[in-house]
């Protein structure tokens, strides 16, 4: 089975063909359209050019799969409203399947990745914002809002005489390279997360920066190891690739838990297999599932 697999992002549409195996080929990118018939037209080419035997989405926000409908809020409005598996379906006269972009790197992971052996496991990526899912017995976990998952919207301190607060997506990657570009004086989107973190003892600043997000991710980690005690918490995003992420949020959560180990559980940290190519490979295992 050939499969167009699509996912929707903050400022890009990446796309693949994958097959049955997991197998991805062809992939590329375009920049987000600003509207549906755009993004439509914009498929078209794809779909004349592989002709694929189905169409498998990867979106942000709250999704439901039935509906093929998107709810709550993300950065491309278009994708809220109408349901877009059917208005791809009516474009295409093709099976069309859609799933949260999260629940489809959770999917990629469970298929042939970090978590082929785990049977309740959660996961965080680390990107603009912070996107999760949780999975129960090999299977996803939607909630009564199709929002489970959305660990980025959990409140990590709250400030009783302002009244304000801040949610763990404030220390998304992007939200660090954007705080510590703007604190730096520097031009905007001139700083990228891999020169953030490489030159860190350099600068005060980035130090201060990365620290923040080091011990955003530790609170969130011990959070989700309290709350749901999953075997194991996988993470993925960009940041998934540098080699001491395990090592630096762990070394954290043991200064929050010294003295306490006996009855705090450690939480056990894998590193995703699939990074940028998790949602793609996800979607398309949706689409098997719902297919088969």
């Amino acid at each position: 089975m050939s499969l167009l697999v699509t996912d929707i992002g903050g400022s890009t549409v990446k796309y693949g063909i994958c097959d049955a195996s997991g197998t991805l080929s062809h992939t590329g990118a375009f920049p987000v359209p600003d509207s549906l018939i755009s993004f439509l037209d914009q498929l078209e080419p794809l779909v004349q050019q592989f002709q694929p035997e189905g169409i498998a989405l990867s979106s942000p926000g709250s999704v439901d799969p039935d509906s093929g409908m998107v709810h709550g809020i993300s950065a491309v409005p278009w994708i809220h409203g109408p349901s877009l598996t059917q208005e791809l379906q009516k474009r295409f006269s093709l099976p069309v399947t859609i799933e949260n972009d999260a629940n489809c790197a959770a999917l990629a992971e469970l298929w042939l990745g970090a978590a082929r052996d785990l049977k309740d496991c959660c996961f965080v990526i680390f990107g603009t914002g912070i996107g999760g899912a949780l999975v129960q017995n090999r299977k996803l976990i939607r909630g009564a809002t199709m929002s489970a998952g959305e660990f980025g919207l959990m409140i990590l301190d709250y400030d009783i005489e302002t009244q304000s607060y801040h949610v763990w997506s404030r220390y998304s990657t992007n939200h660090t390279v954007r705080n510590a570009e703007q604190e730096c004086g520097l031009k905007e989107h001139s700083l990228d997360g891999i020169t953030l973190f490489e030159n860190k003892d350099n600068n005060p600043i980035f130090a201060k920066h990365i620290e923040y997000f080091y011990n955003a991710a530790a609170n969130g980690f011990l959070n989700l190891q309290q709350m749901y005690d999953p075997e194991a918490i996988i993470v993925g995003g960009g940041i998934s690739a540098r080699p001491d992420l395990k090592e630096q949020i762990l070394r954290r959560i043991a200064v929050r838990i010294k003295g306490r180990e006996n009855y705090i559980p450690v939480p056990q940290i894998r590193i995703c297999r699939f990074r940028n190519d998790a949602n793609l490979i996800g979607a398309a295992y949706h689409f098997l599932l719902e297919n088969s």
